[in-house]
């Protein structure tokens, strides 16, 4: 979804310009002053809205830290590390950082995992290439003591540099940390050499991320690459030993490091291995296979790659440090398995964390981006990372026999600090059996732009994959799905649940009602609209919407040939207006009609983009917004010459109750709500009920008979029309009700109050449930043969007592739905009954497509649909 993408790169212009000062050299002031002046209020916007601090933390211990890159074996069965470790300190030895990320492929490769496009990679790659992190490059070994050593493996999509925070304060502690980086092609991006001729023009190899393949199951795929990962884990061991062992060992990067220092000052006695998320996993696999790993530290495991017969295997003690927000129940479970017999096995949570506190993303990104994208939890990340490190020190000094003072840090093992408690809470009461989850490493980001792709689509899938019940952990929030009955009545029915606490930041986004007004008067502005439309009032609409109708209708004209949906926006936009607020508020000349089809247009594209983003990132929108508000405030005082309260217009009526409990200024903002669920579904569903027909001419005859029966041959100017001689043409009816199930909403909403149980699961308290009336209506389950246009299905529903078939819920339901679904239909049968009354269509264009990347409100077209037209004779 275009909101999503459009968010990601807004938030990452505002962190980026803080990383470092951009090289930029002005080009002449005179000819190009404005293409720079755009860029420096842009970066002093930015750097004011999103400033933070954003460096990678120095080691707290009391070693300096050097860092050098190794890659044993040029080809792709070779190794790659980065080493963190003791440097010795010299005046003479000057020493640079170390640049955090070294290649643009890694941006690139993080863009295509993260599902950015190839051009937000270069722009990354521009201003994060210059953050460094805060270890000697090259620096010489610290000499004088043997040092213990932690393999270090990444998690999914990560590589070896990203958790560059912790290896240095462990190396600052007196350990050598020998992060991997993986060829098994879970890395963003990592490289080798083809021959030995690559090698010395340093022509690199780039691997990059792999999708998972269709054919096989999640669990086969990535077991496969955890079995890979650990043998590359033993594998770099093995390489470090044998420089340890003295023997000859060439580093096939260009490096002024030494390796014979690292000879004899390694303790081959205290080796650990630790490693996060499908790293974390890794680590475990490691100790089954390879018992010179005395111990394992696994930082919020991804337990789902590791096989069942796996906890048996493992003796050795591990210890699990896990985020808040990340872990499941599931999950948690899995990694308790190894509490089993007598295994010293240890599991504390951070409070307040989440999954990105343990790589670097949470240092370099500012407070607001960290937040949205879930980089930072509630805890301050340097708090996190210090927990993280000091309780690790404390494990590692027990189970590899070290003589330090690292027992000083001995009760968080246990779980004994104000930010961290014991075991996790996700095996709670509220999260035992919570509905599978959908996130990724960086969830916030990894779920949203999968679901952005395509999010119809998204939902059918993870339909079939999780079942009838699934969650997307995406933009910082929990999105719980329910595609069955049981979830269905949960969601219209259930105490639970609520409508209005799930809209309420999208109506102050979007018409800028303040969620105190719009909670206050919701409630009675429903009920009085509910009234108002309800079916035995629609004679008060009938006769303007008929009126207004022949009036449009008349402007066409004889003949013509337009595109159907702008004949559709240009003849019931204003009929219905003129029904709702009267007229007087839609306009008259031809330059002021097409100056309000634009700025409502503009508003309505992007009204689910204005749900969700600030309006400062929407120019456009924004405008059209503020012209729409400013047309409704010049209006306002019609609306308050009123004959009696028989006259009243519902916006009137809207009006008069918002006035009274509310400032001045509410009444414009409700005009432009209500002019908004007036007009913008309404026509999507007469331009889908028009070309549906057309385009199944059976339908067609049939309905053109029924029209003939009830108000004659063609040829009168005006026929009249009422309530009763629709209720002639049911297939009128059905047809519309055929064509509103076929171009649903993508997605309805309620907030979850209180936790509520859906088949054996418990949704938690804040998710936001929801429903996809578009797939509902497709379900063969409920509707055979769904995705044909079928109006005599509708023969079974007892629309006389206003009853819908089973299961269609275009309108939602519950407590709360669409008030004005009866006036709605109503119009549509007034409007799709006139026009095929006085004028035949022949089709220029194939069946228009819809437009499936929308979620909100009926589906628009995404192809043209153009038709000629002339009078019937």
């Amino acid at each position: 979804m275009t909101p999503y993408k459009l968010t990601v790169i807004i938030c990452l212009c505002g962190c980026l310009v803080q990383v470092h000062p951009f090289d930029w050299t002005d080009l002449d002031p005179f000819n190009h002053i404005k293409s720079t002046e755009w860029y420096h209020k842009i970066k002093n916007l930015m750097s004011t809205t999103f400033n933070d601090k954003h460096q990678i933390p120095r080691g707290k211990g009391n070693y300096s830290v050097g860092c050098i890159d190794l890659m044993f074996d040029f080809s792709v069965k070779g190794s790659l590390l980065r080493l963190y470790y003791p440097s010795r300190d010299s005046e003479d030895d000057v020493h640079h950082n170390t640049v955090w990320i070294p290649s643009k492929e890694y941006f690139l490769g993080l863009s295509k995992f993260l599902g950015l496009h190839k051009l937000m990679g270069k722009f990354i790659t521009h201003y994060f290439s210059s953050v460094t992190s805060p270890a000697n490059w090259d620096a010489p070994l610290k000499n004088g003591e043997k040092y213990p050593l932690i393999i270090f493996s990444h998690g999914l999509g990560a590589f070896r540099t990203v958790y560059s925070a912790l290896g240095i304060d462990l190396a600052s502690h007196g350990f050598i940390v020998a992060a991997v980086e993986h060829r098994d092609e879970s890395a963003s991006a990592t490289f080798y050499f083809e021959d030995e001729l690559a090698l010395q023009r340093n022509n690199k190899t780039w691997l990059p991320y792999k999708q998972l393949s269709s054919e096989m199951t999640e669990y086969a795929q990535r077991h496969q690459q955890v079995l890979q990962r650990a043998e590359e884990c033993s594998k770099a061991l093995n390489l470090i030993l044998d420089i340890n062992e003295g023997k000859a060992v060439e580093n096939a990067l260009n490096s002024s490091f030494n390796l014979q220092q690292l000879e004899d000052m390694i303790d081959e006695n205290k080796i650990a291995i630790m490693g996060h998320s499908f790293g974390g996993a890794t680590a475990i696999q490691s100790l089954s296979e390879d018992n010179r790993f005395r111990c394992a530290i696994a930082l919020d495991a991804w337990m789902n790659p590791l096989s069942d017969e796996l906890y048996s295997k493992v003796v050795q003690p591990i210890f699990f440090i896990n985020s808040e927000r990340f872990q499941t129940a599931e999950n948690v479970m899995k990694m308790r398995q190894f509490y089993l017999g007598d295994k010293e096995t240890k599991m504390i949570t951070i409070k307040g964390s989440v999954h990105q506190n343990f790589p670097d993303f949470t240092f370099v990104t500012g407070k607001i981006l960290g937040y949205i994208f879930s980089l930072k939890g509630n805890i301050d990340s340097d708090v996190a990372i210090g927990l993280t490190s000091k309780a690790s020190l404390a494990f590692l000094q027990k189970h590899l026999d070290l003589q330090r003072n690292f027992d000083q840090w001995d009760p968080l093992i246990e779980g004994e600090d104000v930010n961290l408690m014991r075991d996790s809470n996700a095996g709670s009461q509220n999260n035992l059996h919570r509905p599978p989850c959908i996130r990724s490493w960086i969830p916030w980001i990894g779920a949203a732009f999968k679901f952005g792709k395509s999010p119809l689509e998204f939902i059918e899938q993870a339909r079939i994959k999780y079942g009838p019940i699934f969650t997307i952990f995406a933009l910082g929030n929990r999105i719980t799905f329910v595609t069955e009955e049981e979830g269905f009545n949960v969601f219209f029915k259930s105490k639970e649940v609520n409508f209005e606490n799930a809209v309420e930041d999208h109506i102050y986004r979007t018409v800028s009602i303040p969620r105190n007004i719009f909670l206050t008067l919701h409630g009675p502005l429903y009920g009085l609209m509910k009234n108002k439309m309800k079916m035995s009032n629609l004679y008060q609409f009938s006769e303007k919407l008929i009126e207004g109708a022949h009036e449009q209708l008349e402007s066409l004209g004889t003949n013509g040939n337009q595109e159907l949906y702008n004949l559709v926006r240009n003849t019931l936009y204003p009929v219905t207006v003129n029904a709702v607020f009267g007229k007087g508020l839609y306009p008259t000349t031809q330059k002021k009609i097409q100056e309000f089809h634009e700025h409502f247009k503009i508003y309505d594209d992007g009204f689910q983009y204005g749900s969700q983003i600030p309006e400062c990132f929407l120019r456009k929108w924004t405008k059209s917004k503020k012209w729409l508000l400013n047309l409704l405030e010049q209006r306002i005082s019609d609306l308050e010459r009123v004959e009696s309260s028989d006259d009243l217009t519902m916006m009137q009526m809207i009006y008069k109750t918002v006035r009274q409990e509310t400032k001045e200024l509410m009444p414009p903002k409700y005009a432009v709500l209500m002019l908004w669920a007036s007009l913008s579904n309404s026509v999507p569903v007469a331009y889908w009920t028009i070309a549906f027909i057309l385009y199944h001419p059976s339908v067609y005859k049939n309905l053109m008979e029924g029209i003939t029966s009830v108000f004659g041959e063609a040829g009168k100017n005006e026929i009249e029309m009422s309530e009763n001689d629709l209720k002639k043409l049911p297939l009128l009816k059905w047809c519309v009700l055929e064509a509103i199930r076929l171009v649903s909403p993508g997605i309805i909403a309620r907030k979850v109050i209180e936790p509520v149980k859906i088949l054996n699961y418990t949704v938690p308290s804040g998710d936001i449930l929801m429903m996809s009336p578009f797939w509902v209506h497709r379900n063969p389950k409920y509707f055979s043969e769904p995705e044909l246009f079928k109006p005599e299905r509708w023969e079974k529903a007892n629309l006389e007592k206003n009853a819908f078939l089973d299961w269609f819920v275009a309108f939602g339901g519950g407590k709360y739905p669409c008030p004005g679904r009866w006036l709605a239909i109503l119009k549509i049968e007034i409007f799709v009954a006139l026009i095929f009354y006085k004028y035949q269509f022949k089709l220029l264009d194939p069946f228009p497509k819809k437009n499936v990347n929308q979620i909100m409100g009926i589906q628009k077209p995404a192809t043209p649909c153009r038709v000629e037209y002339k009078c019937r004779k």
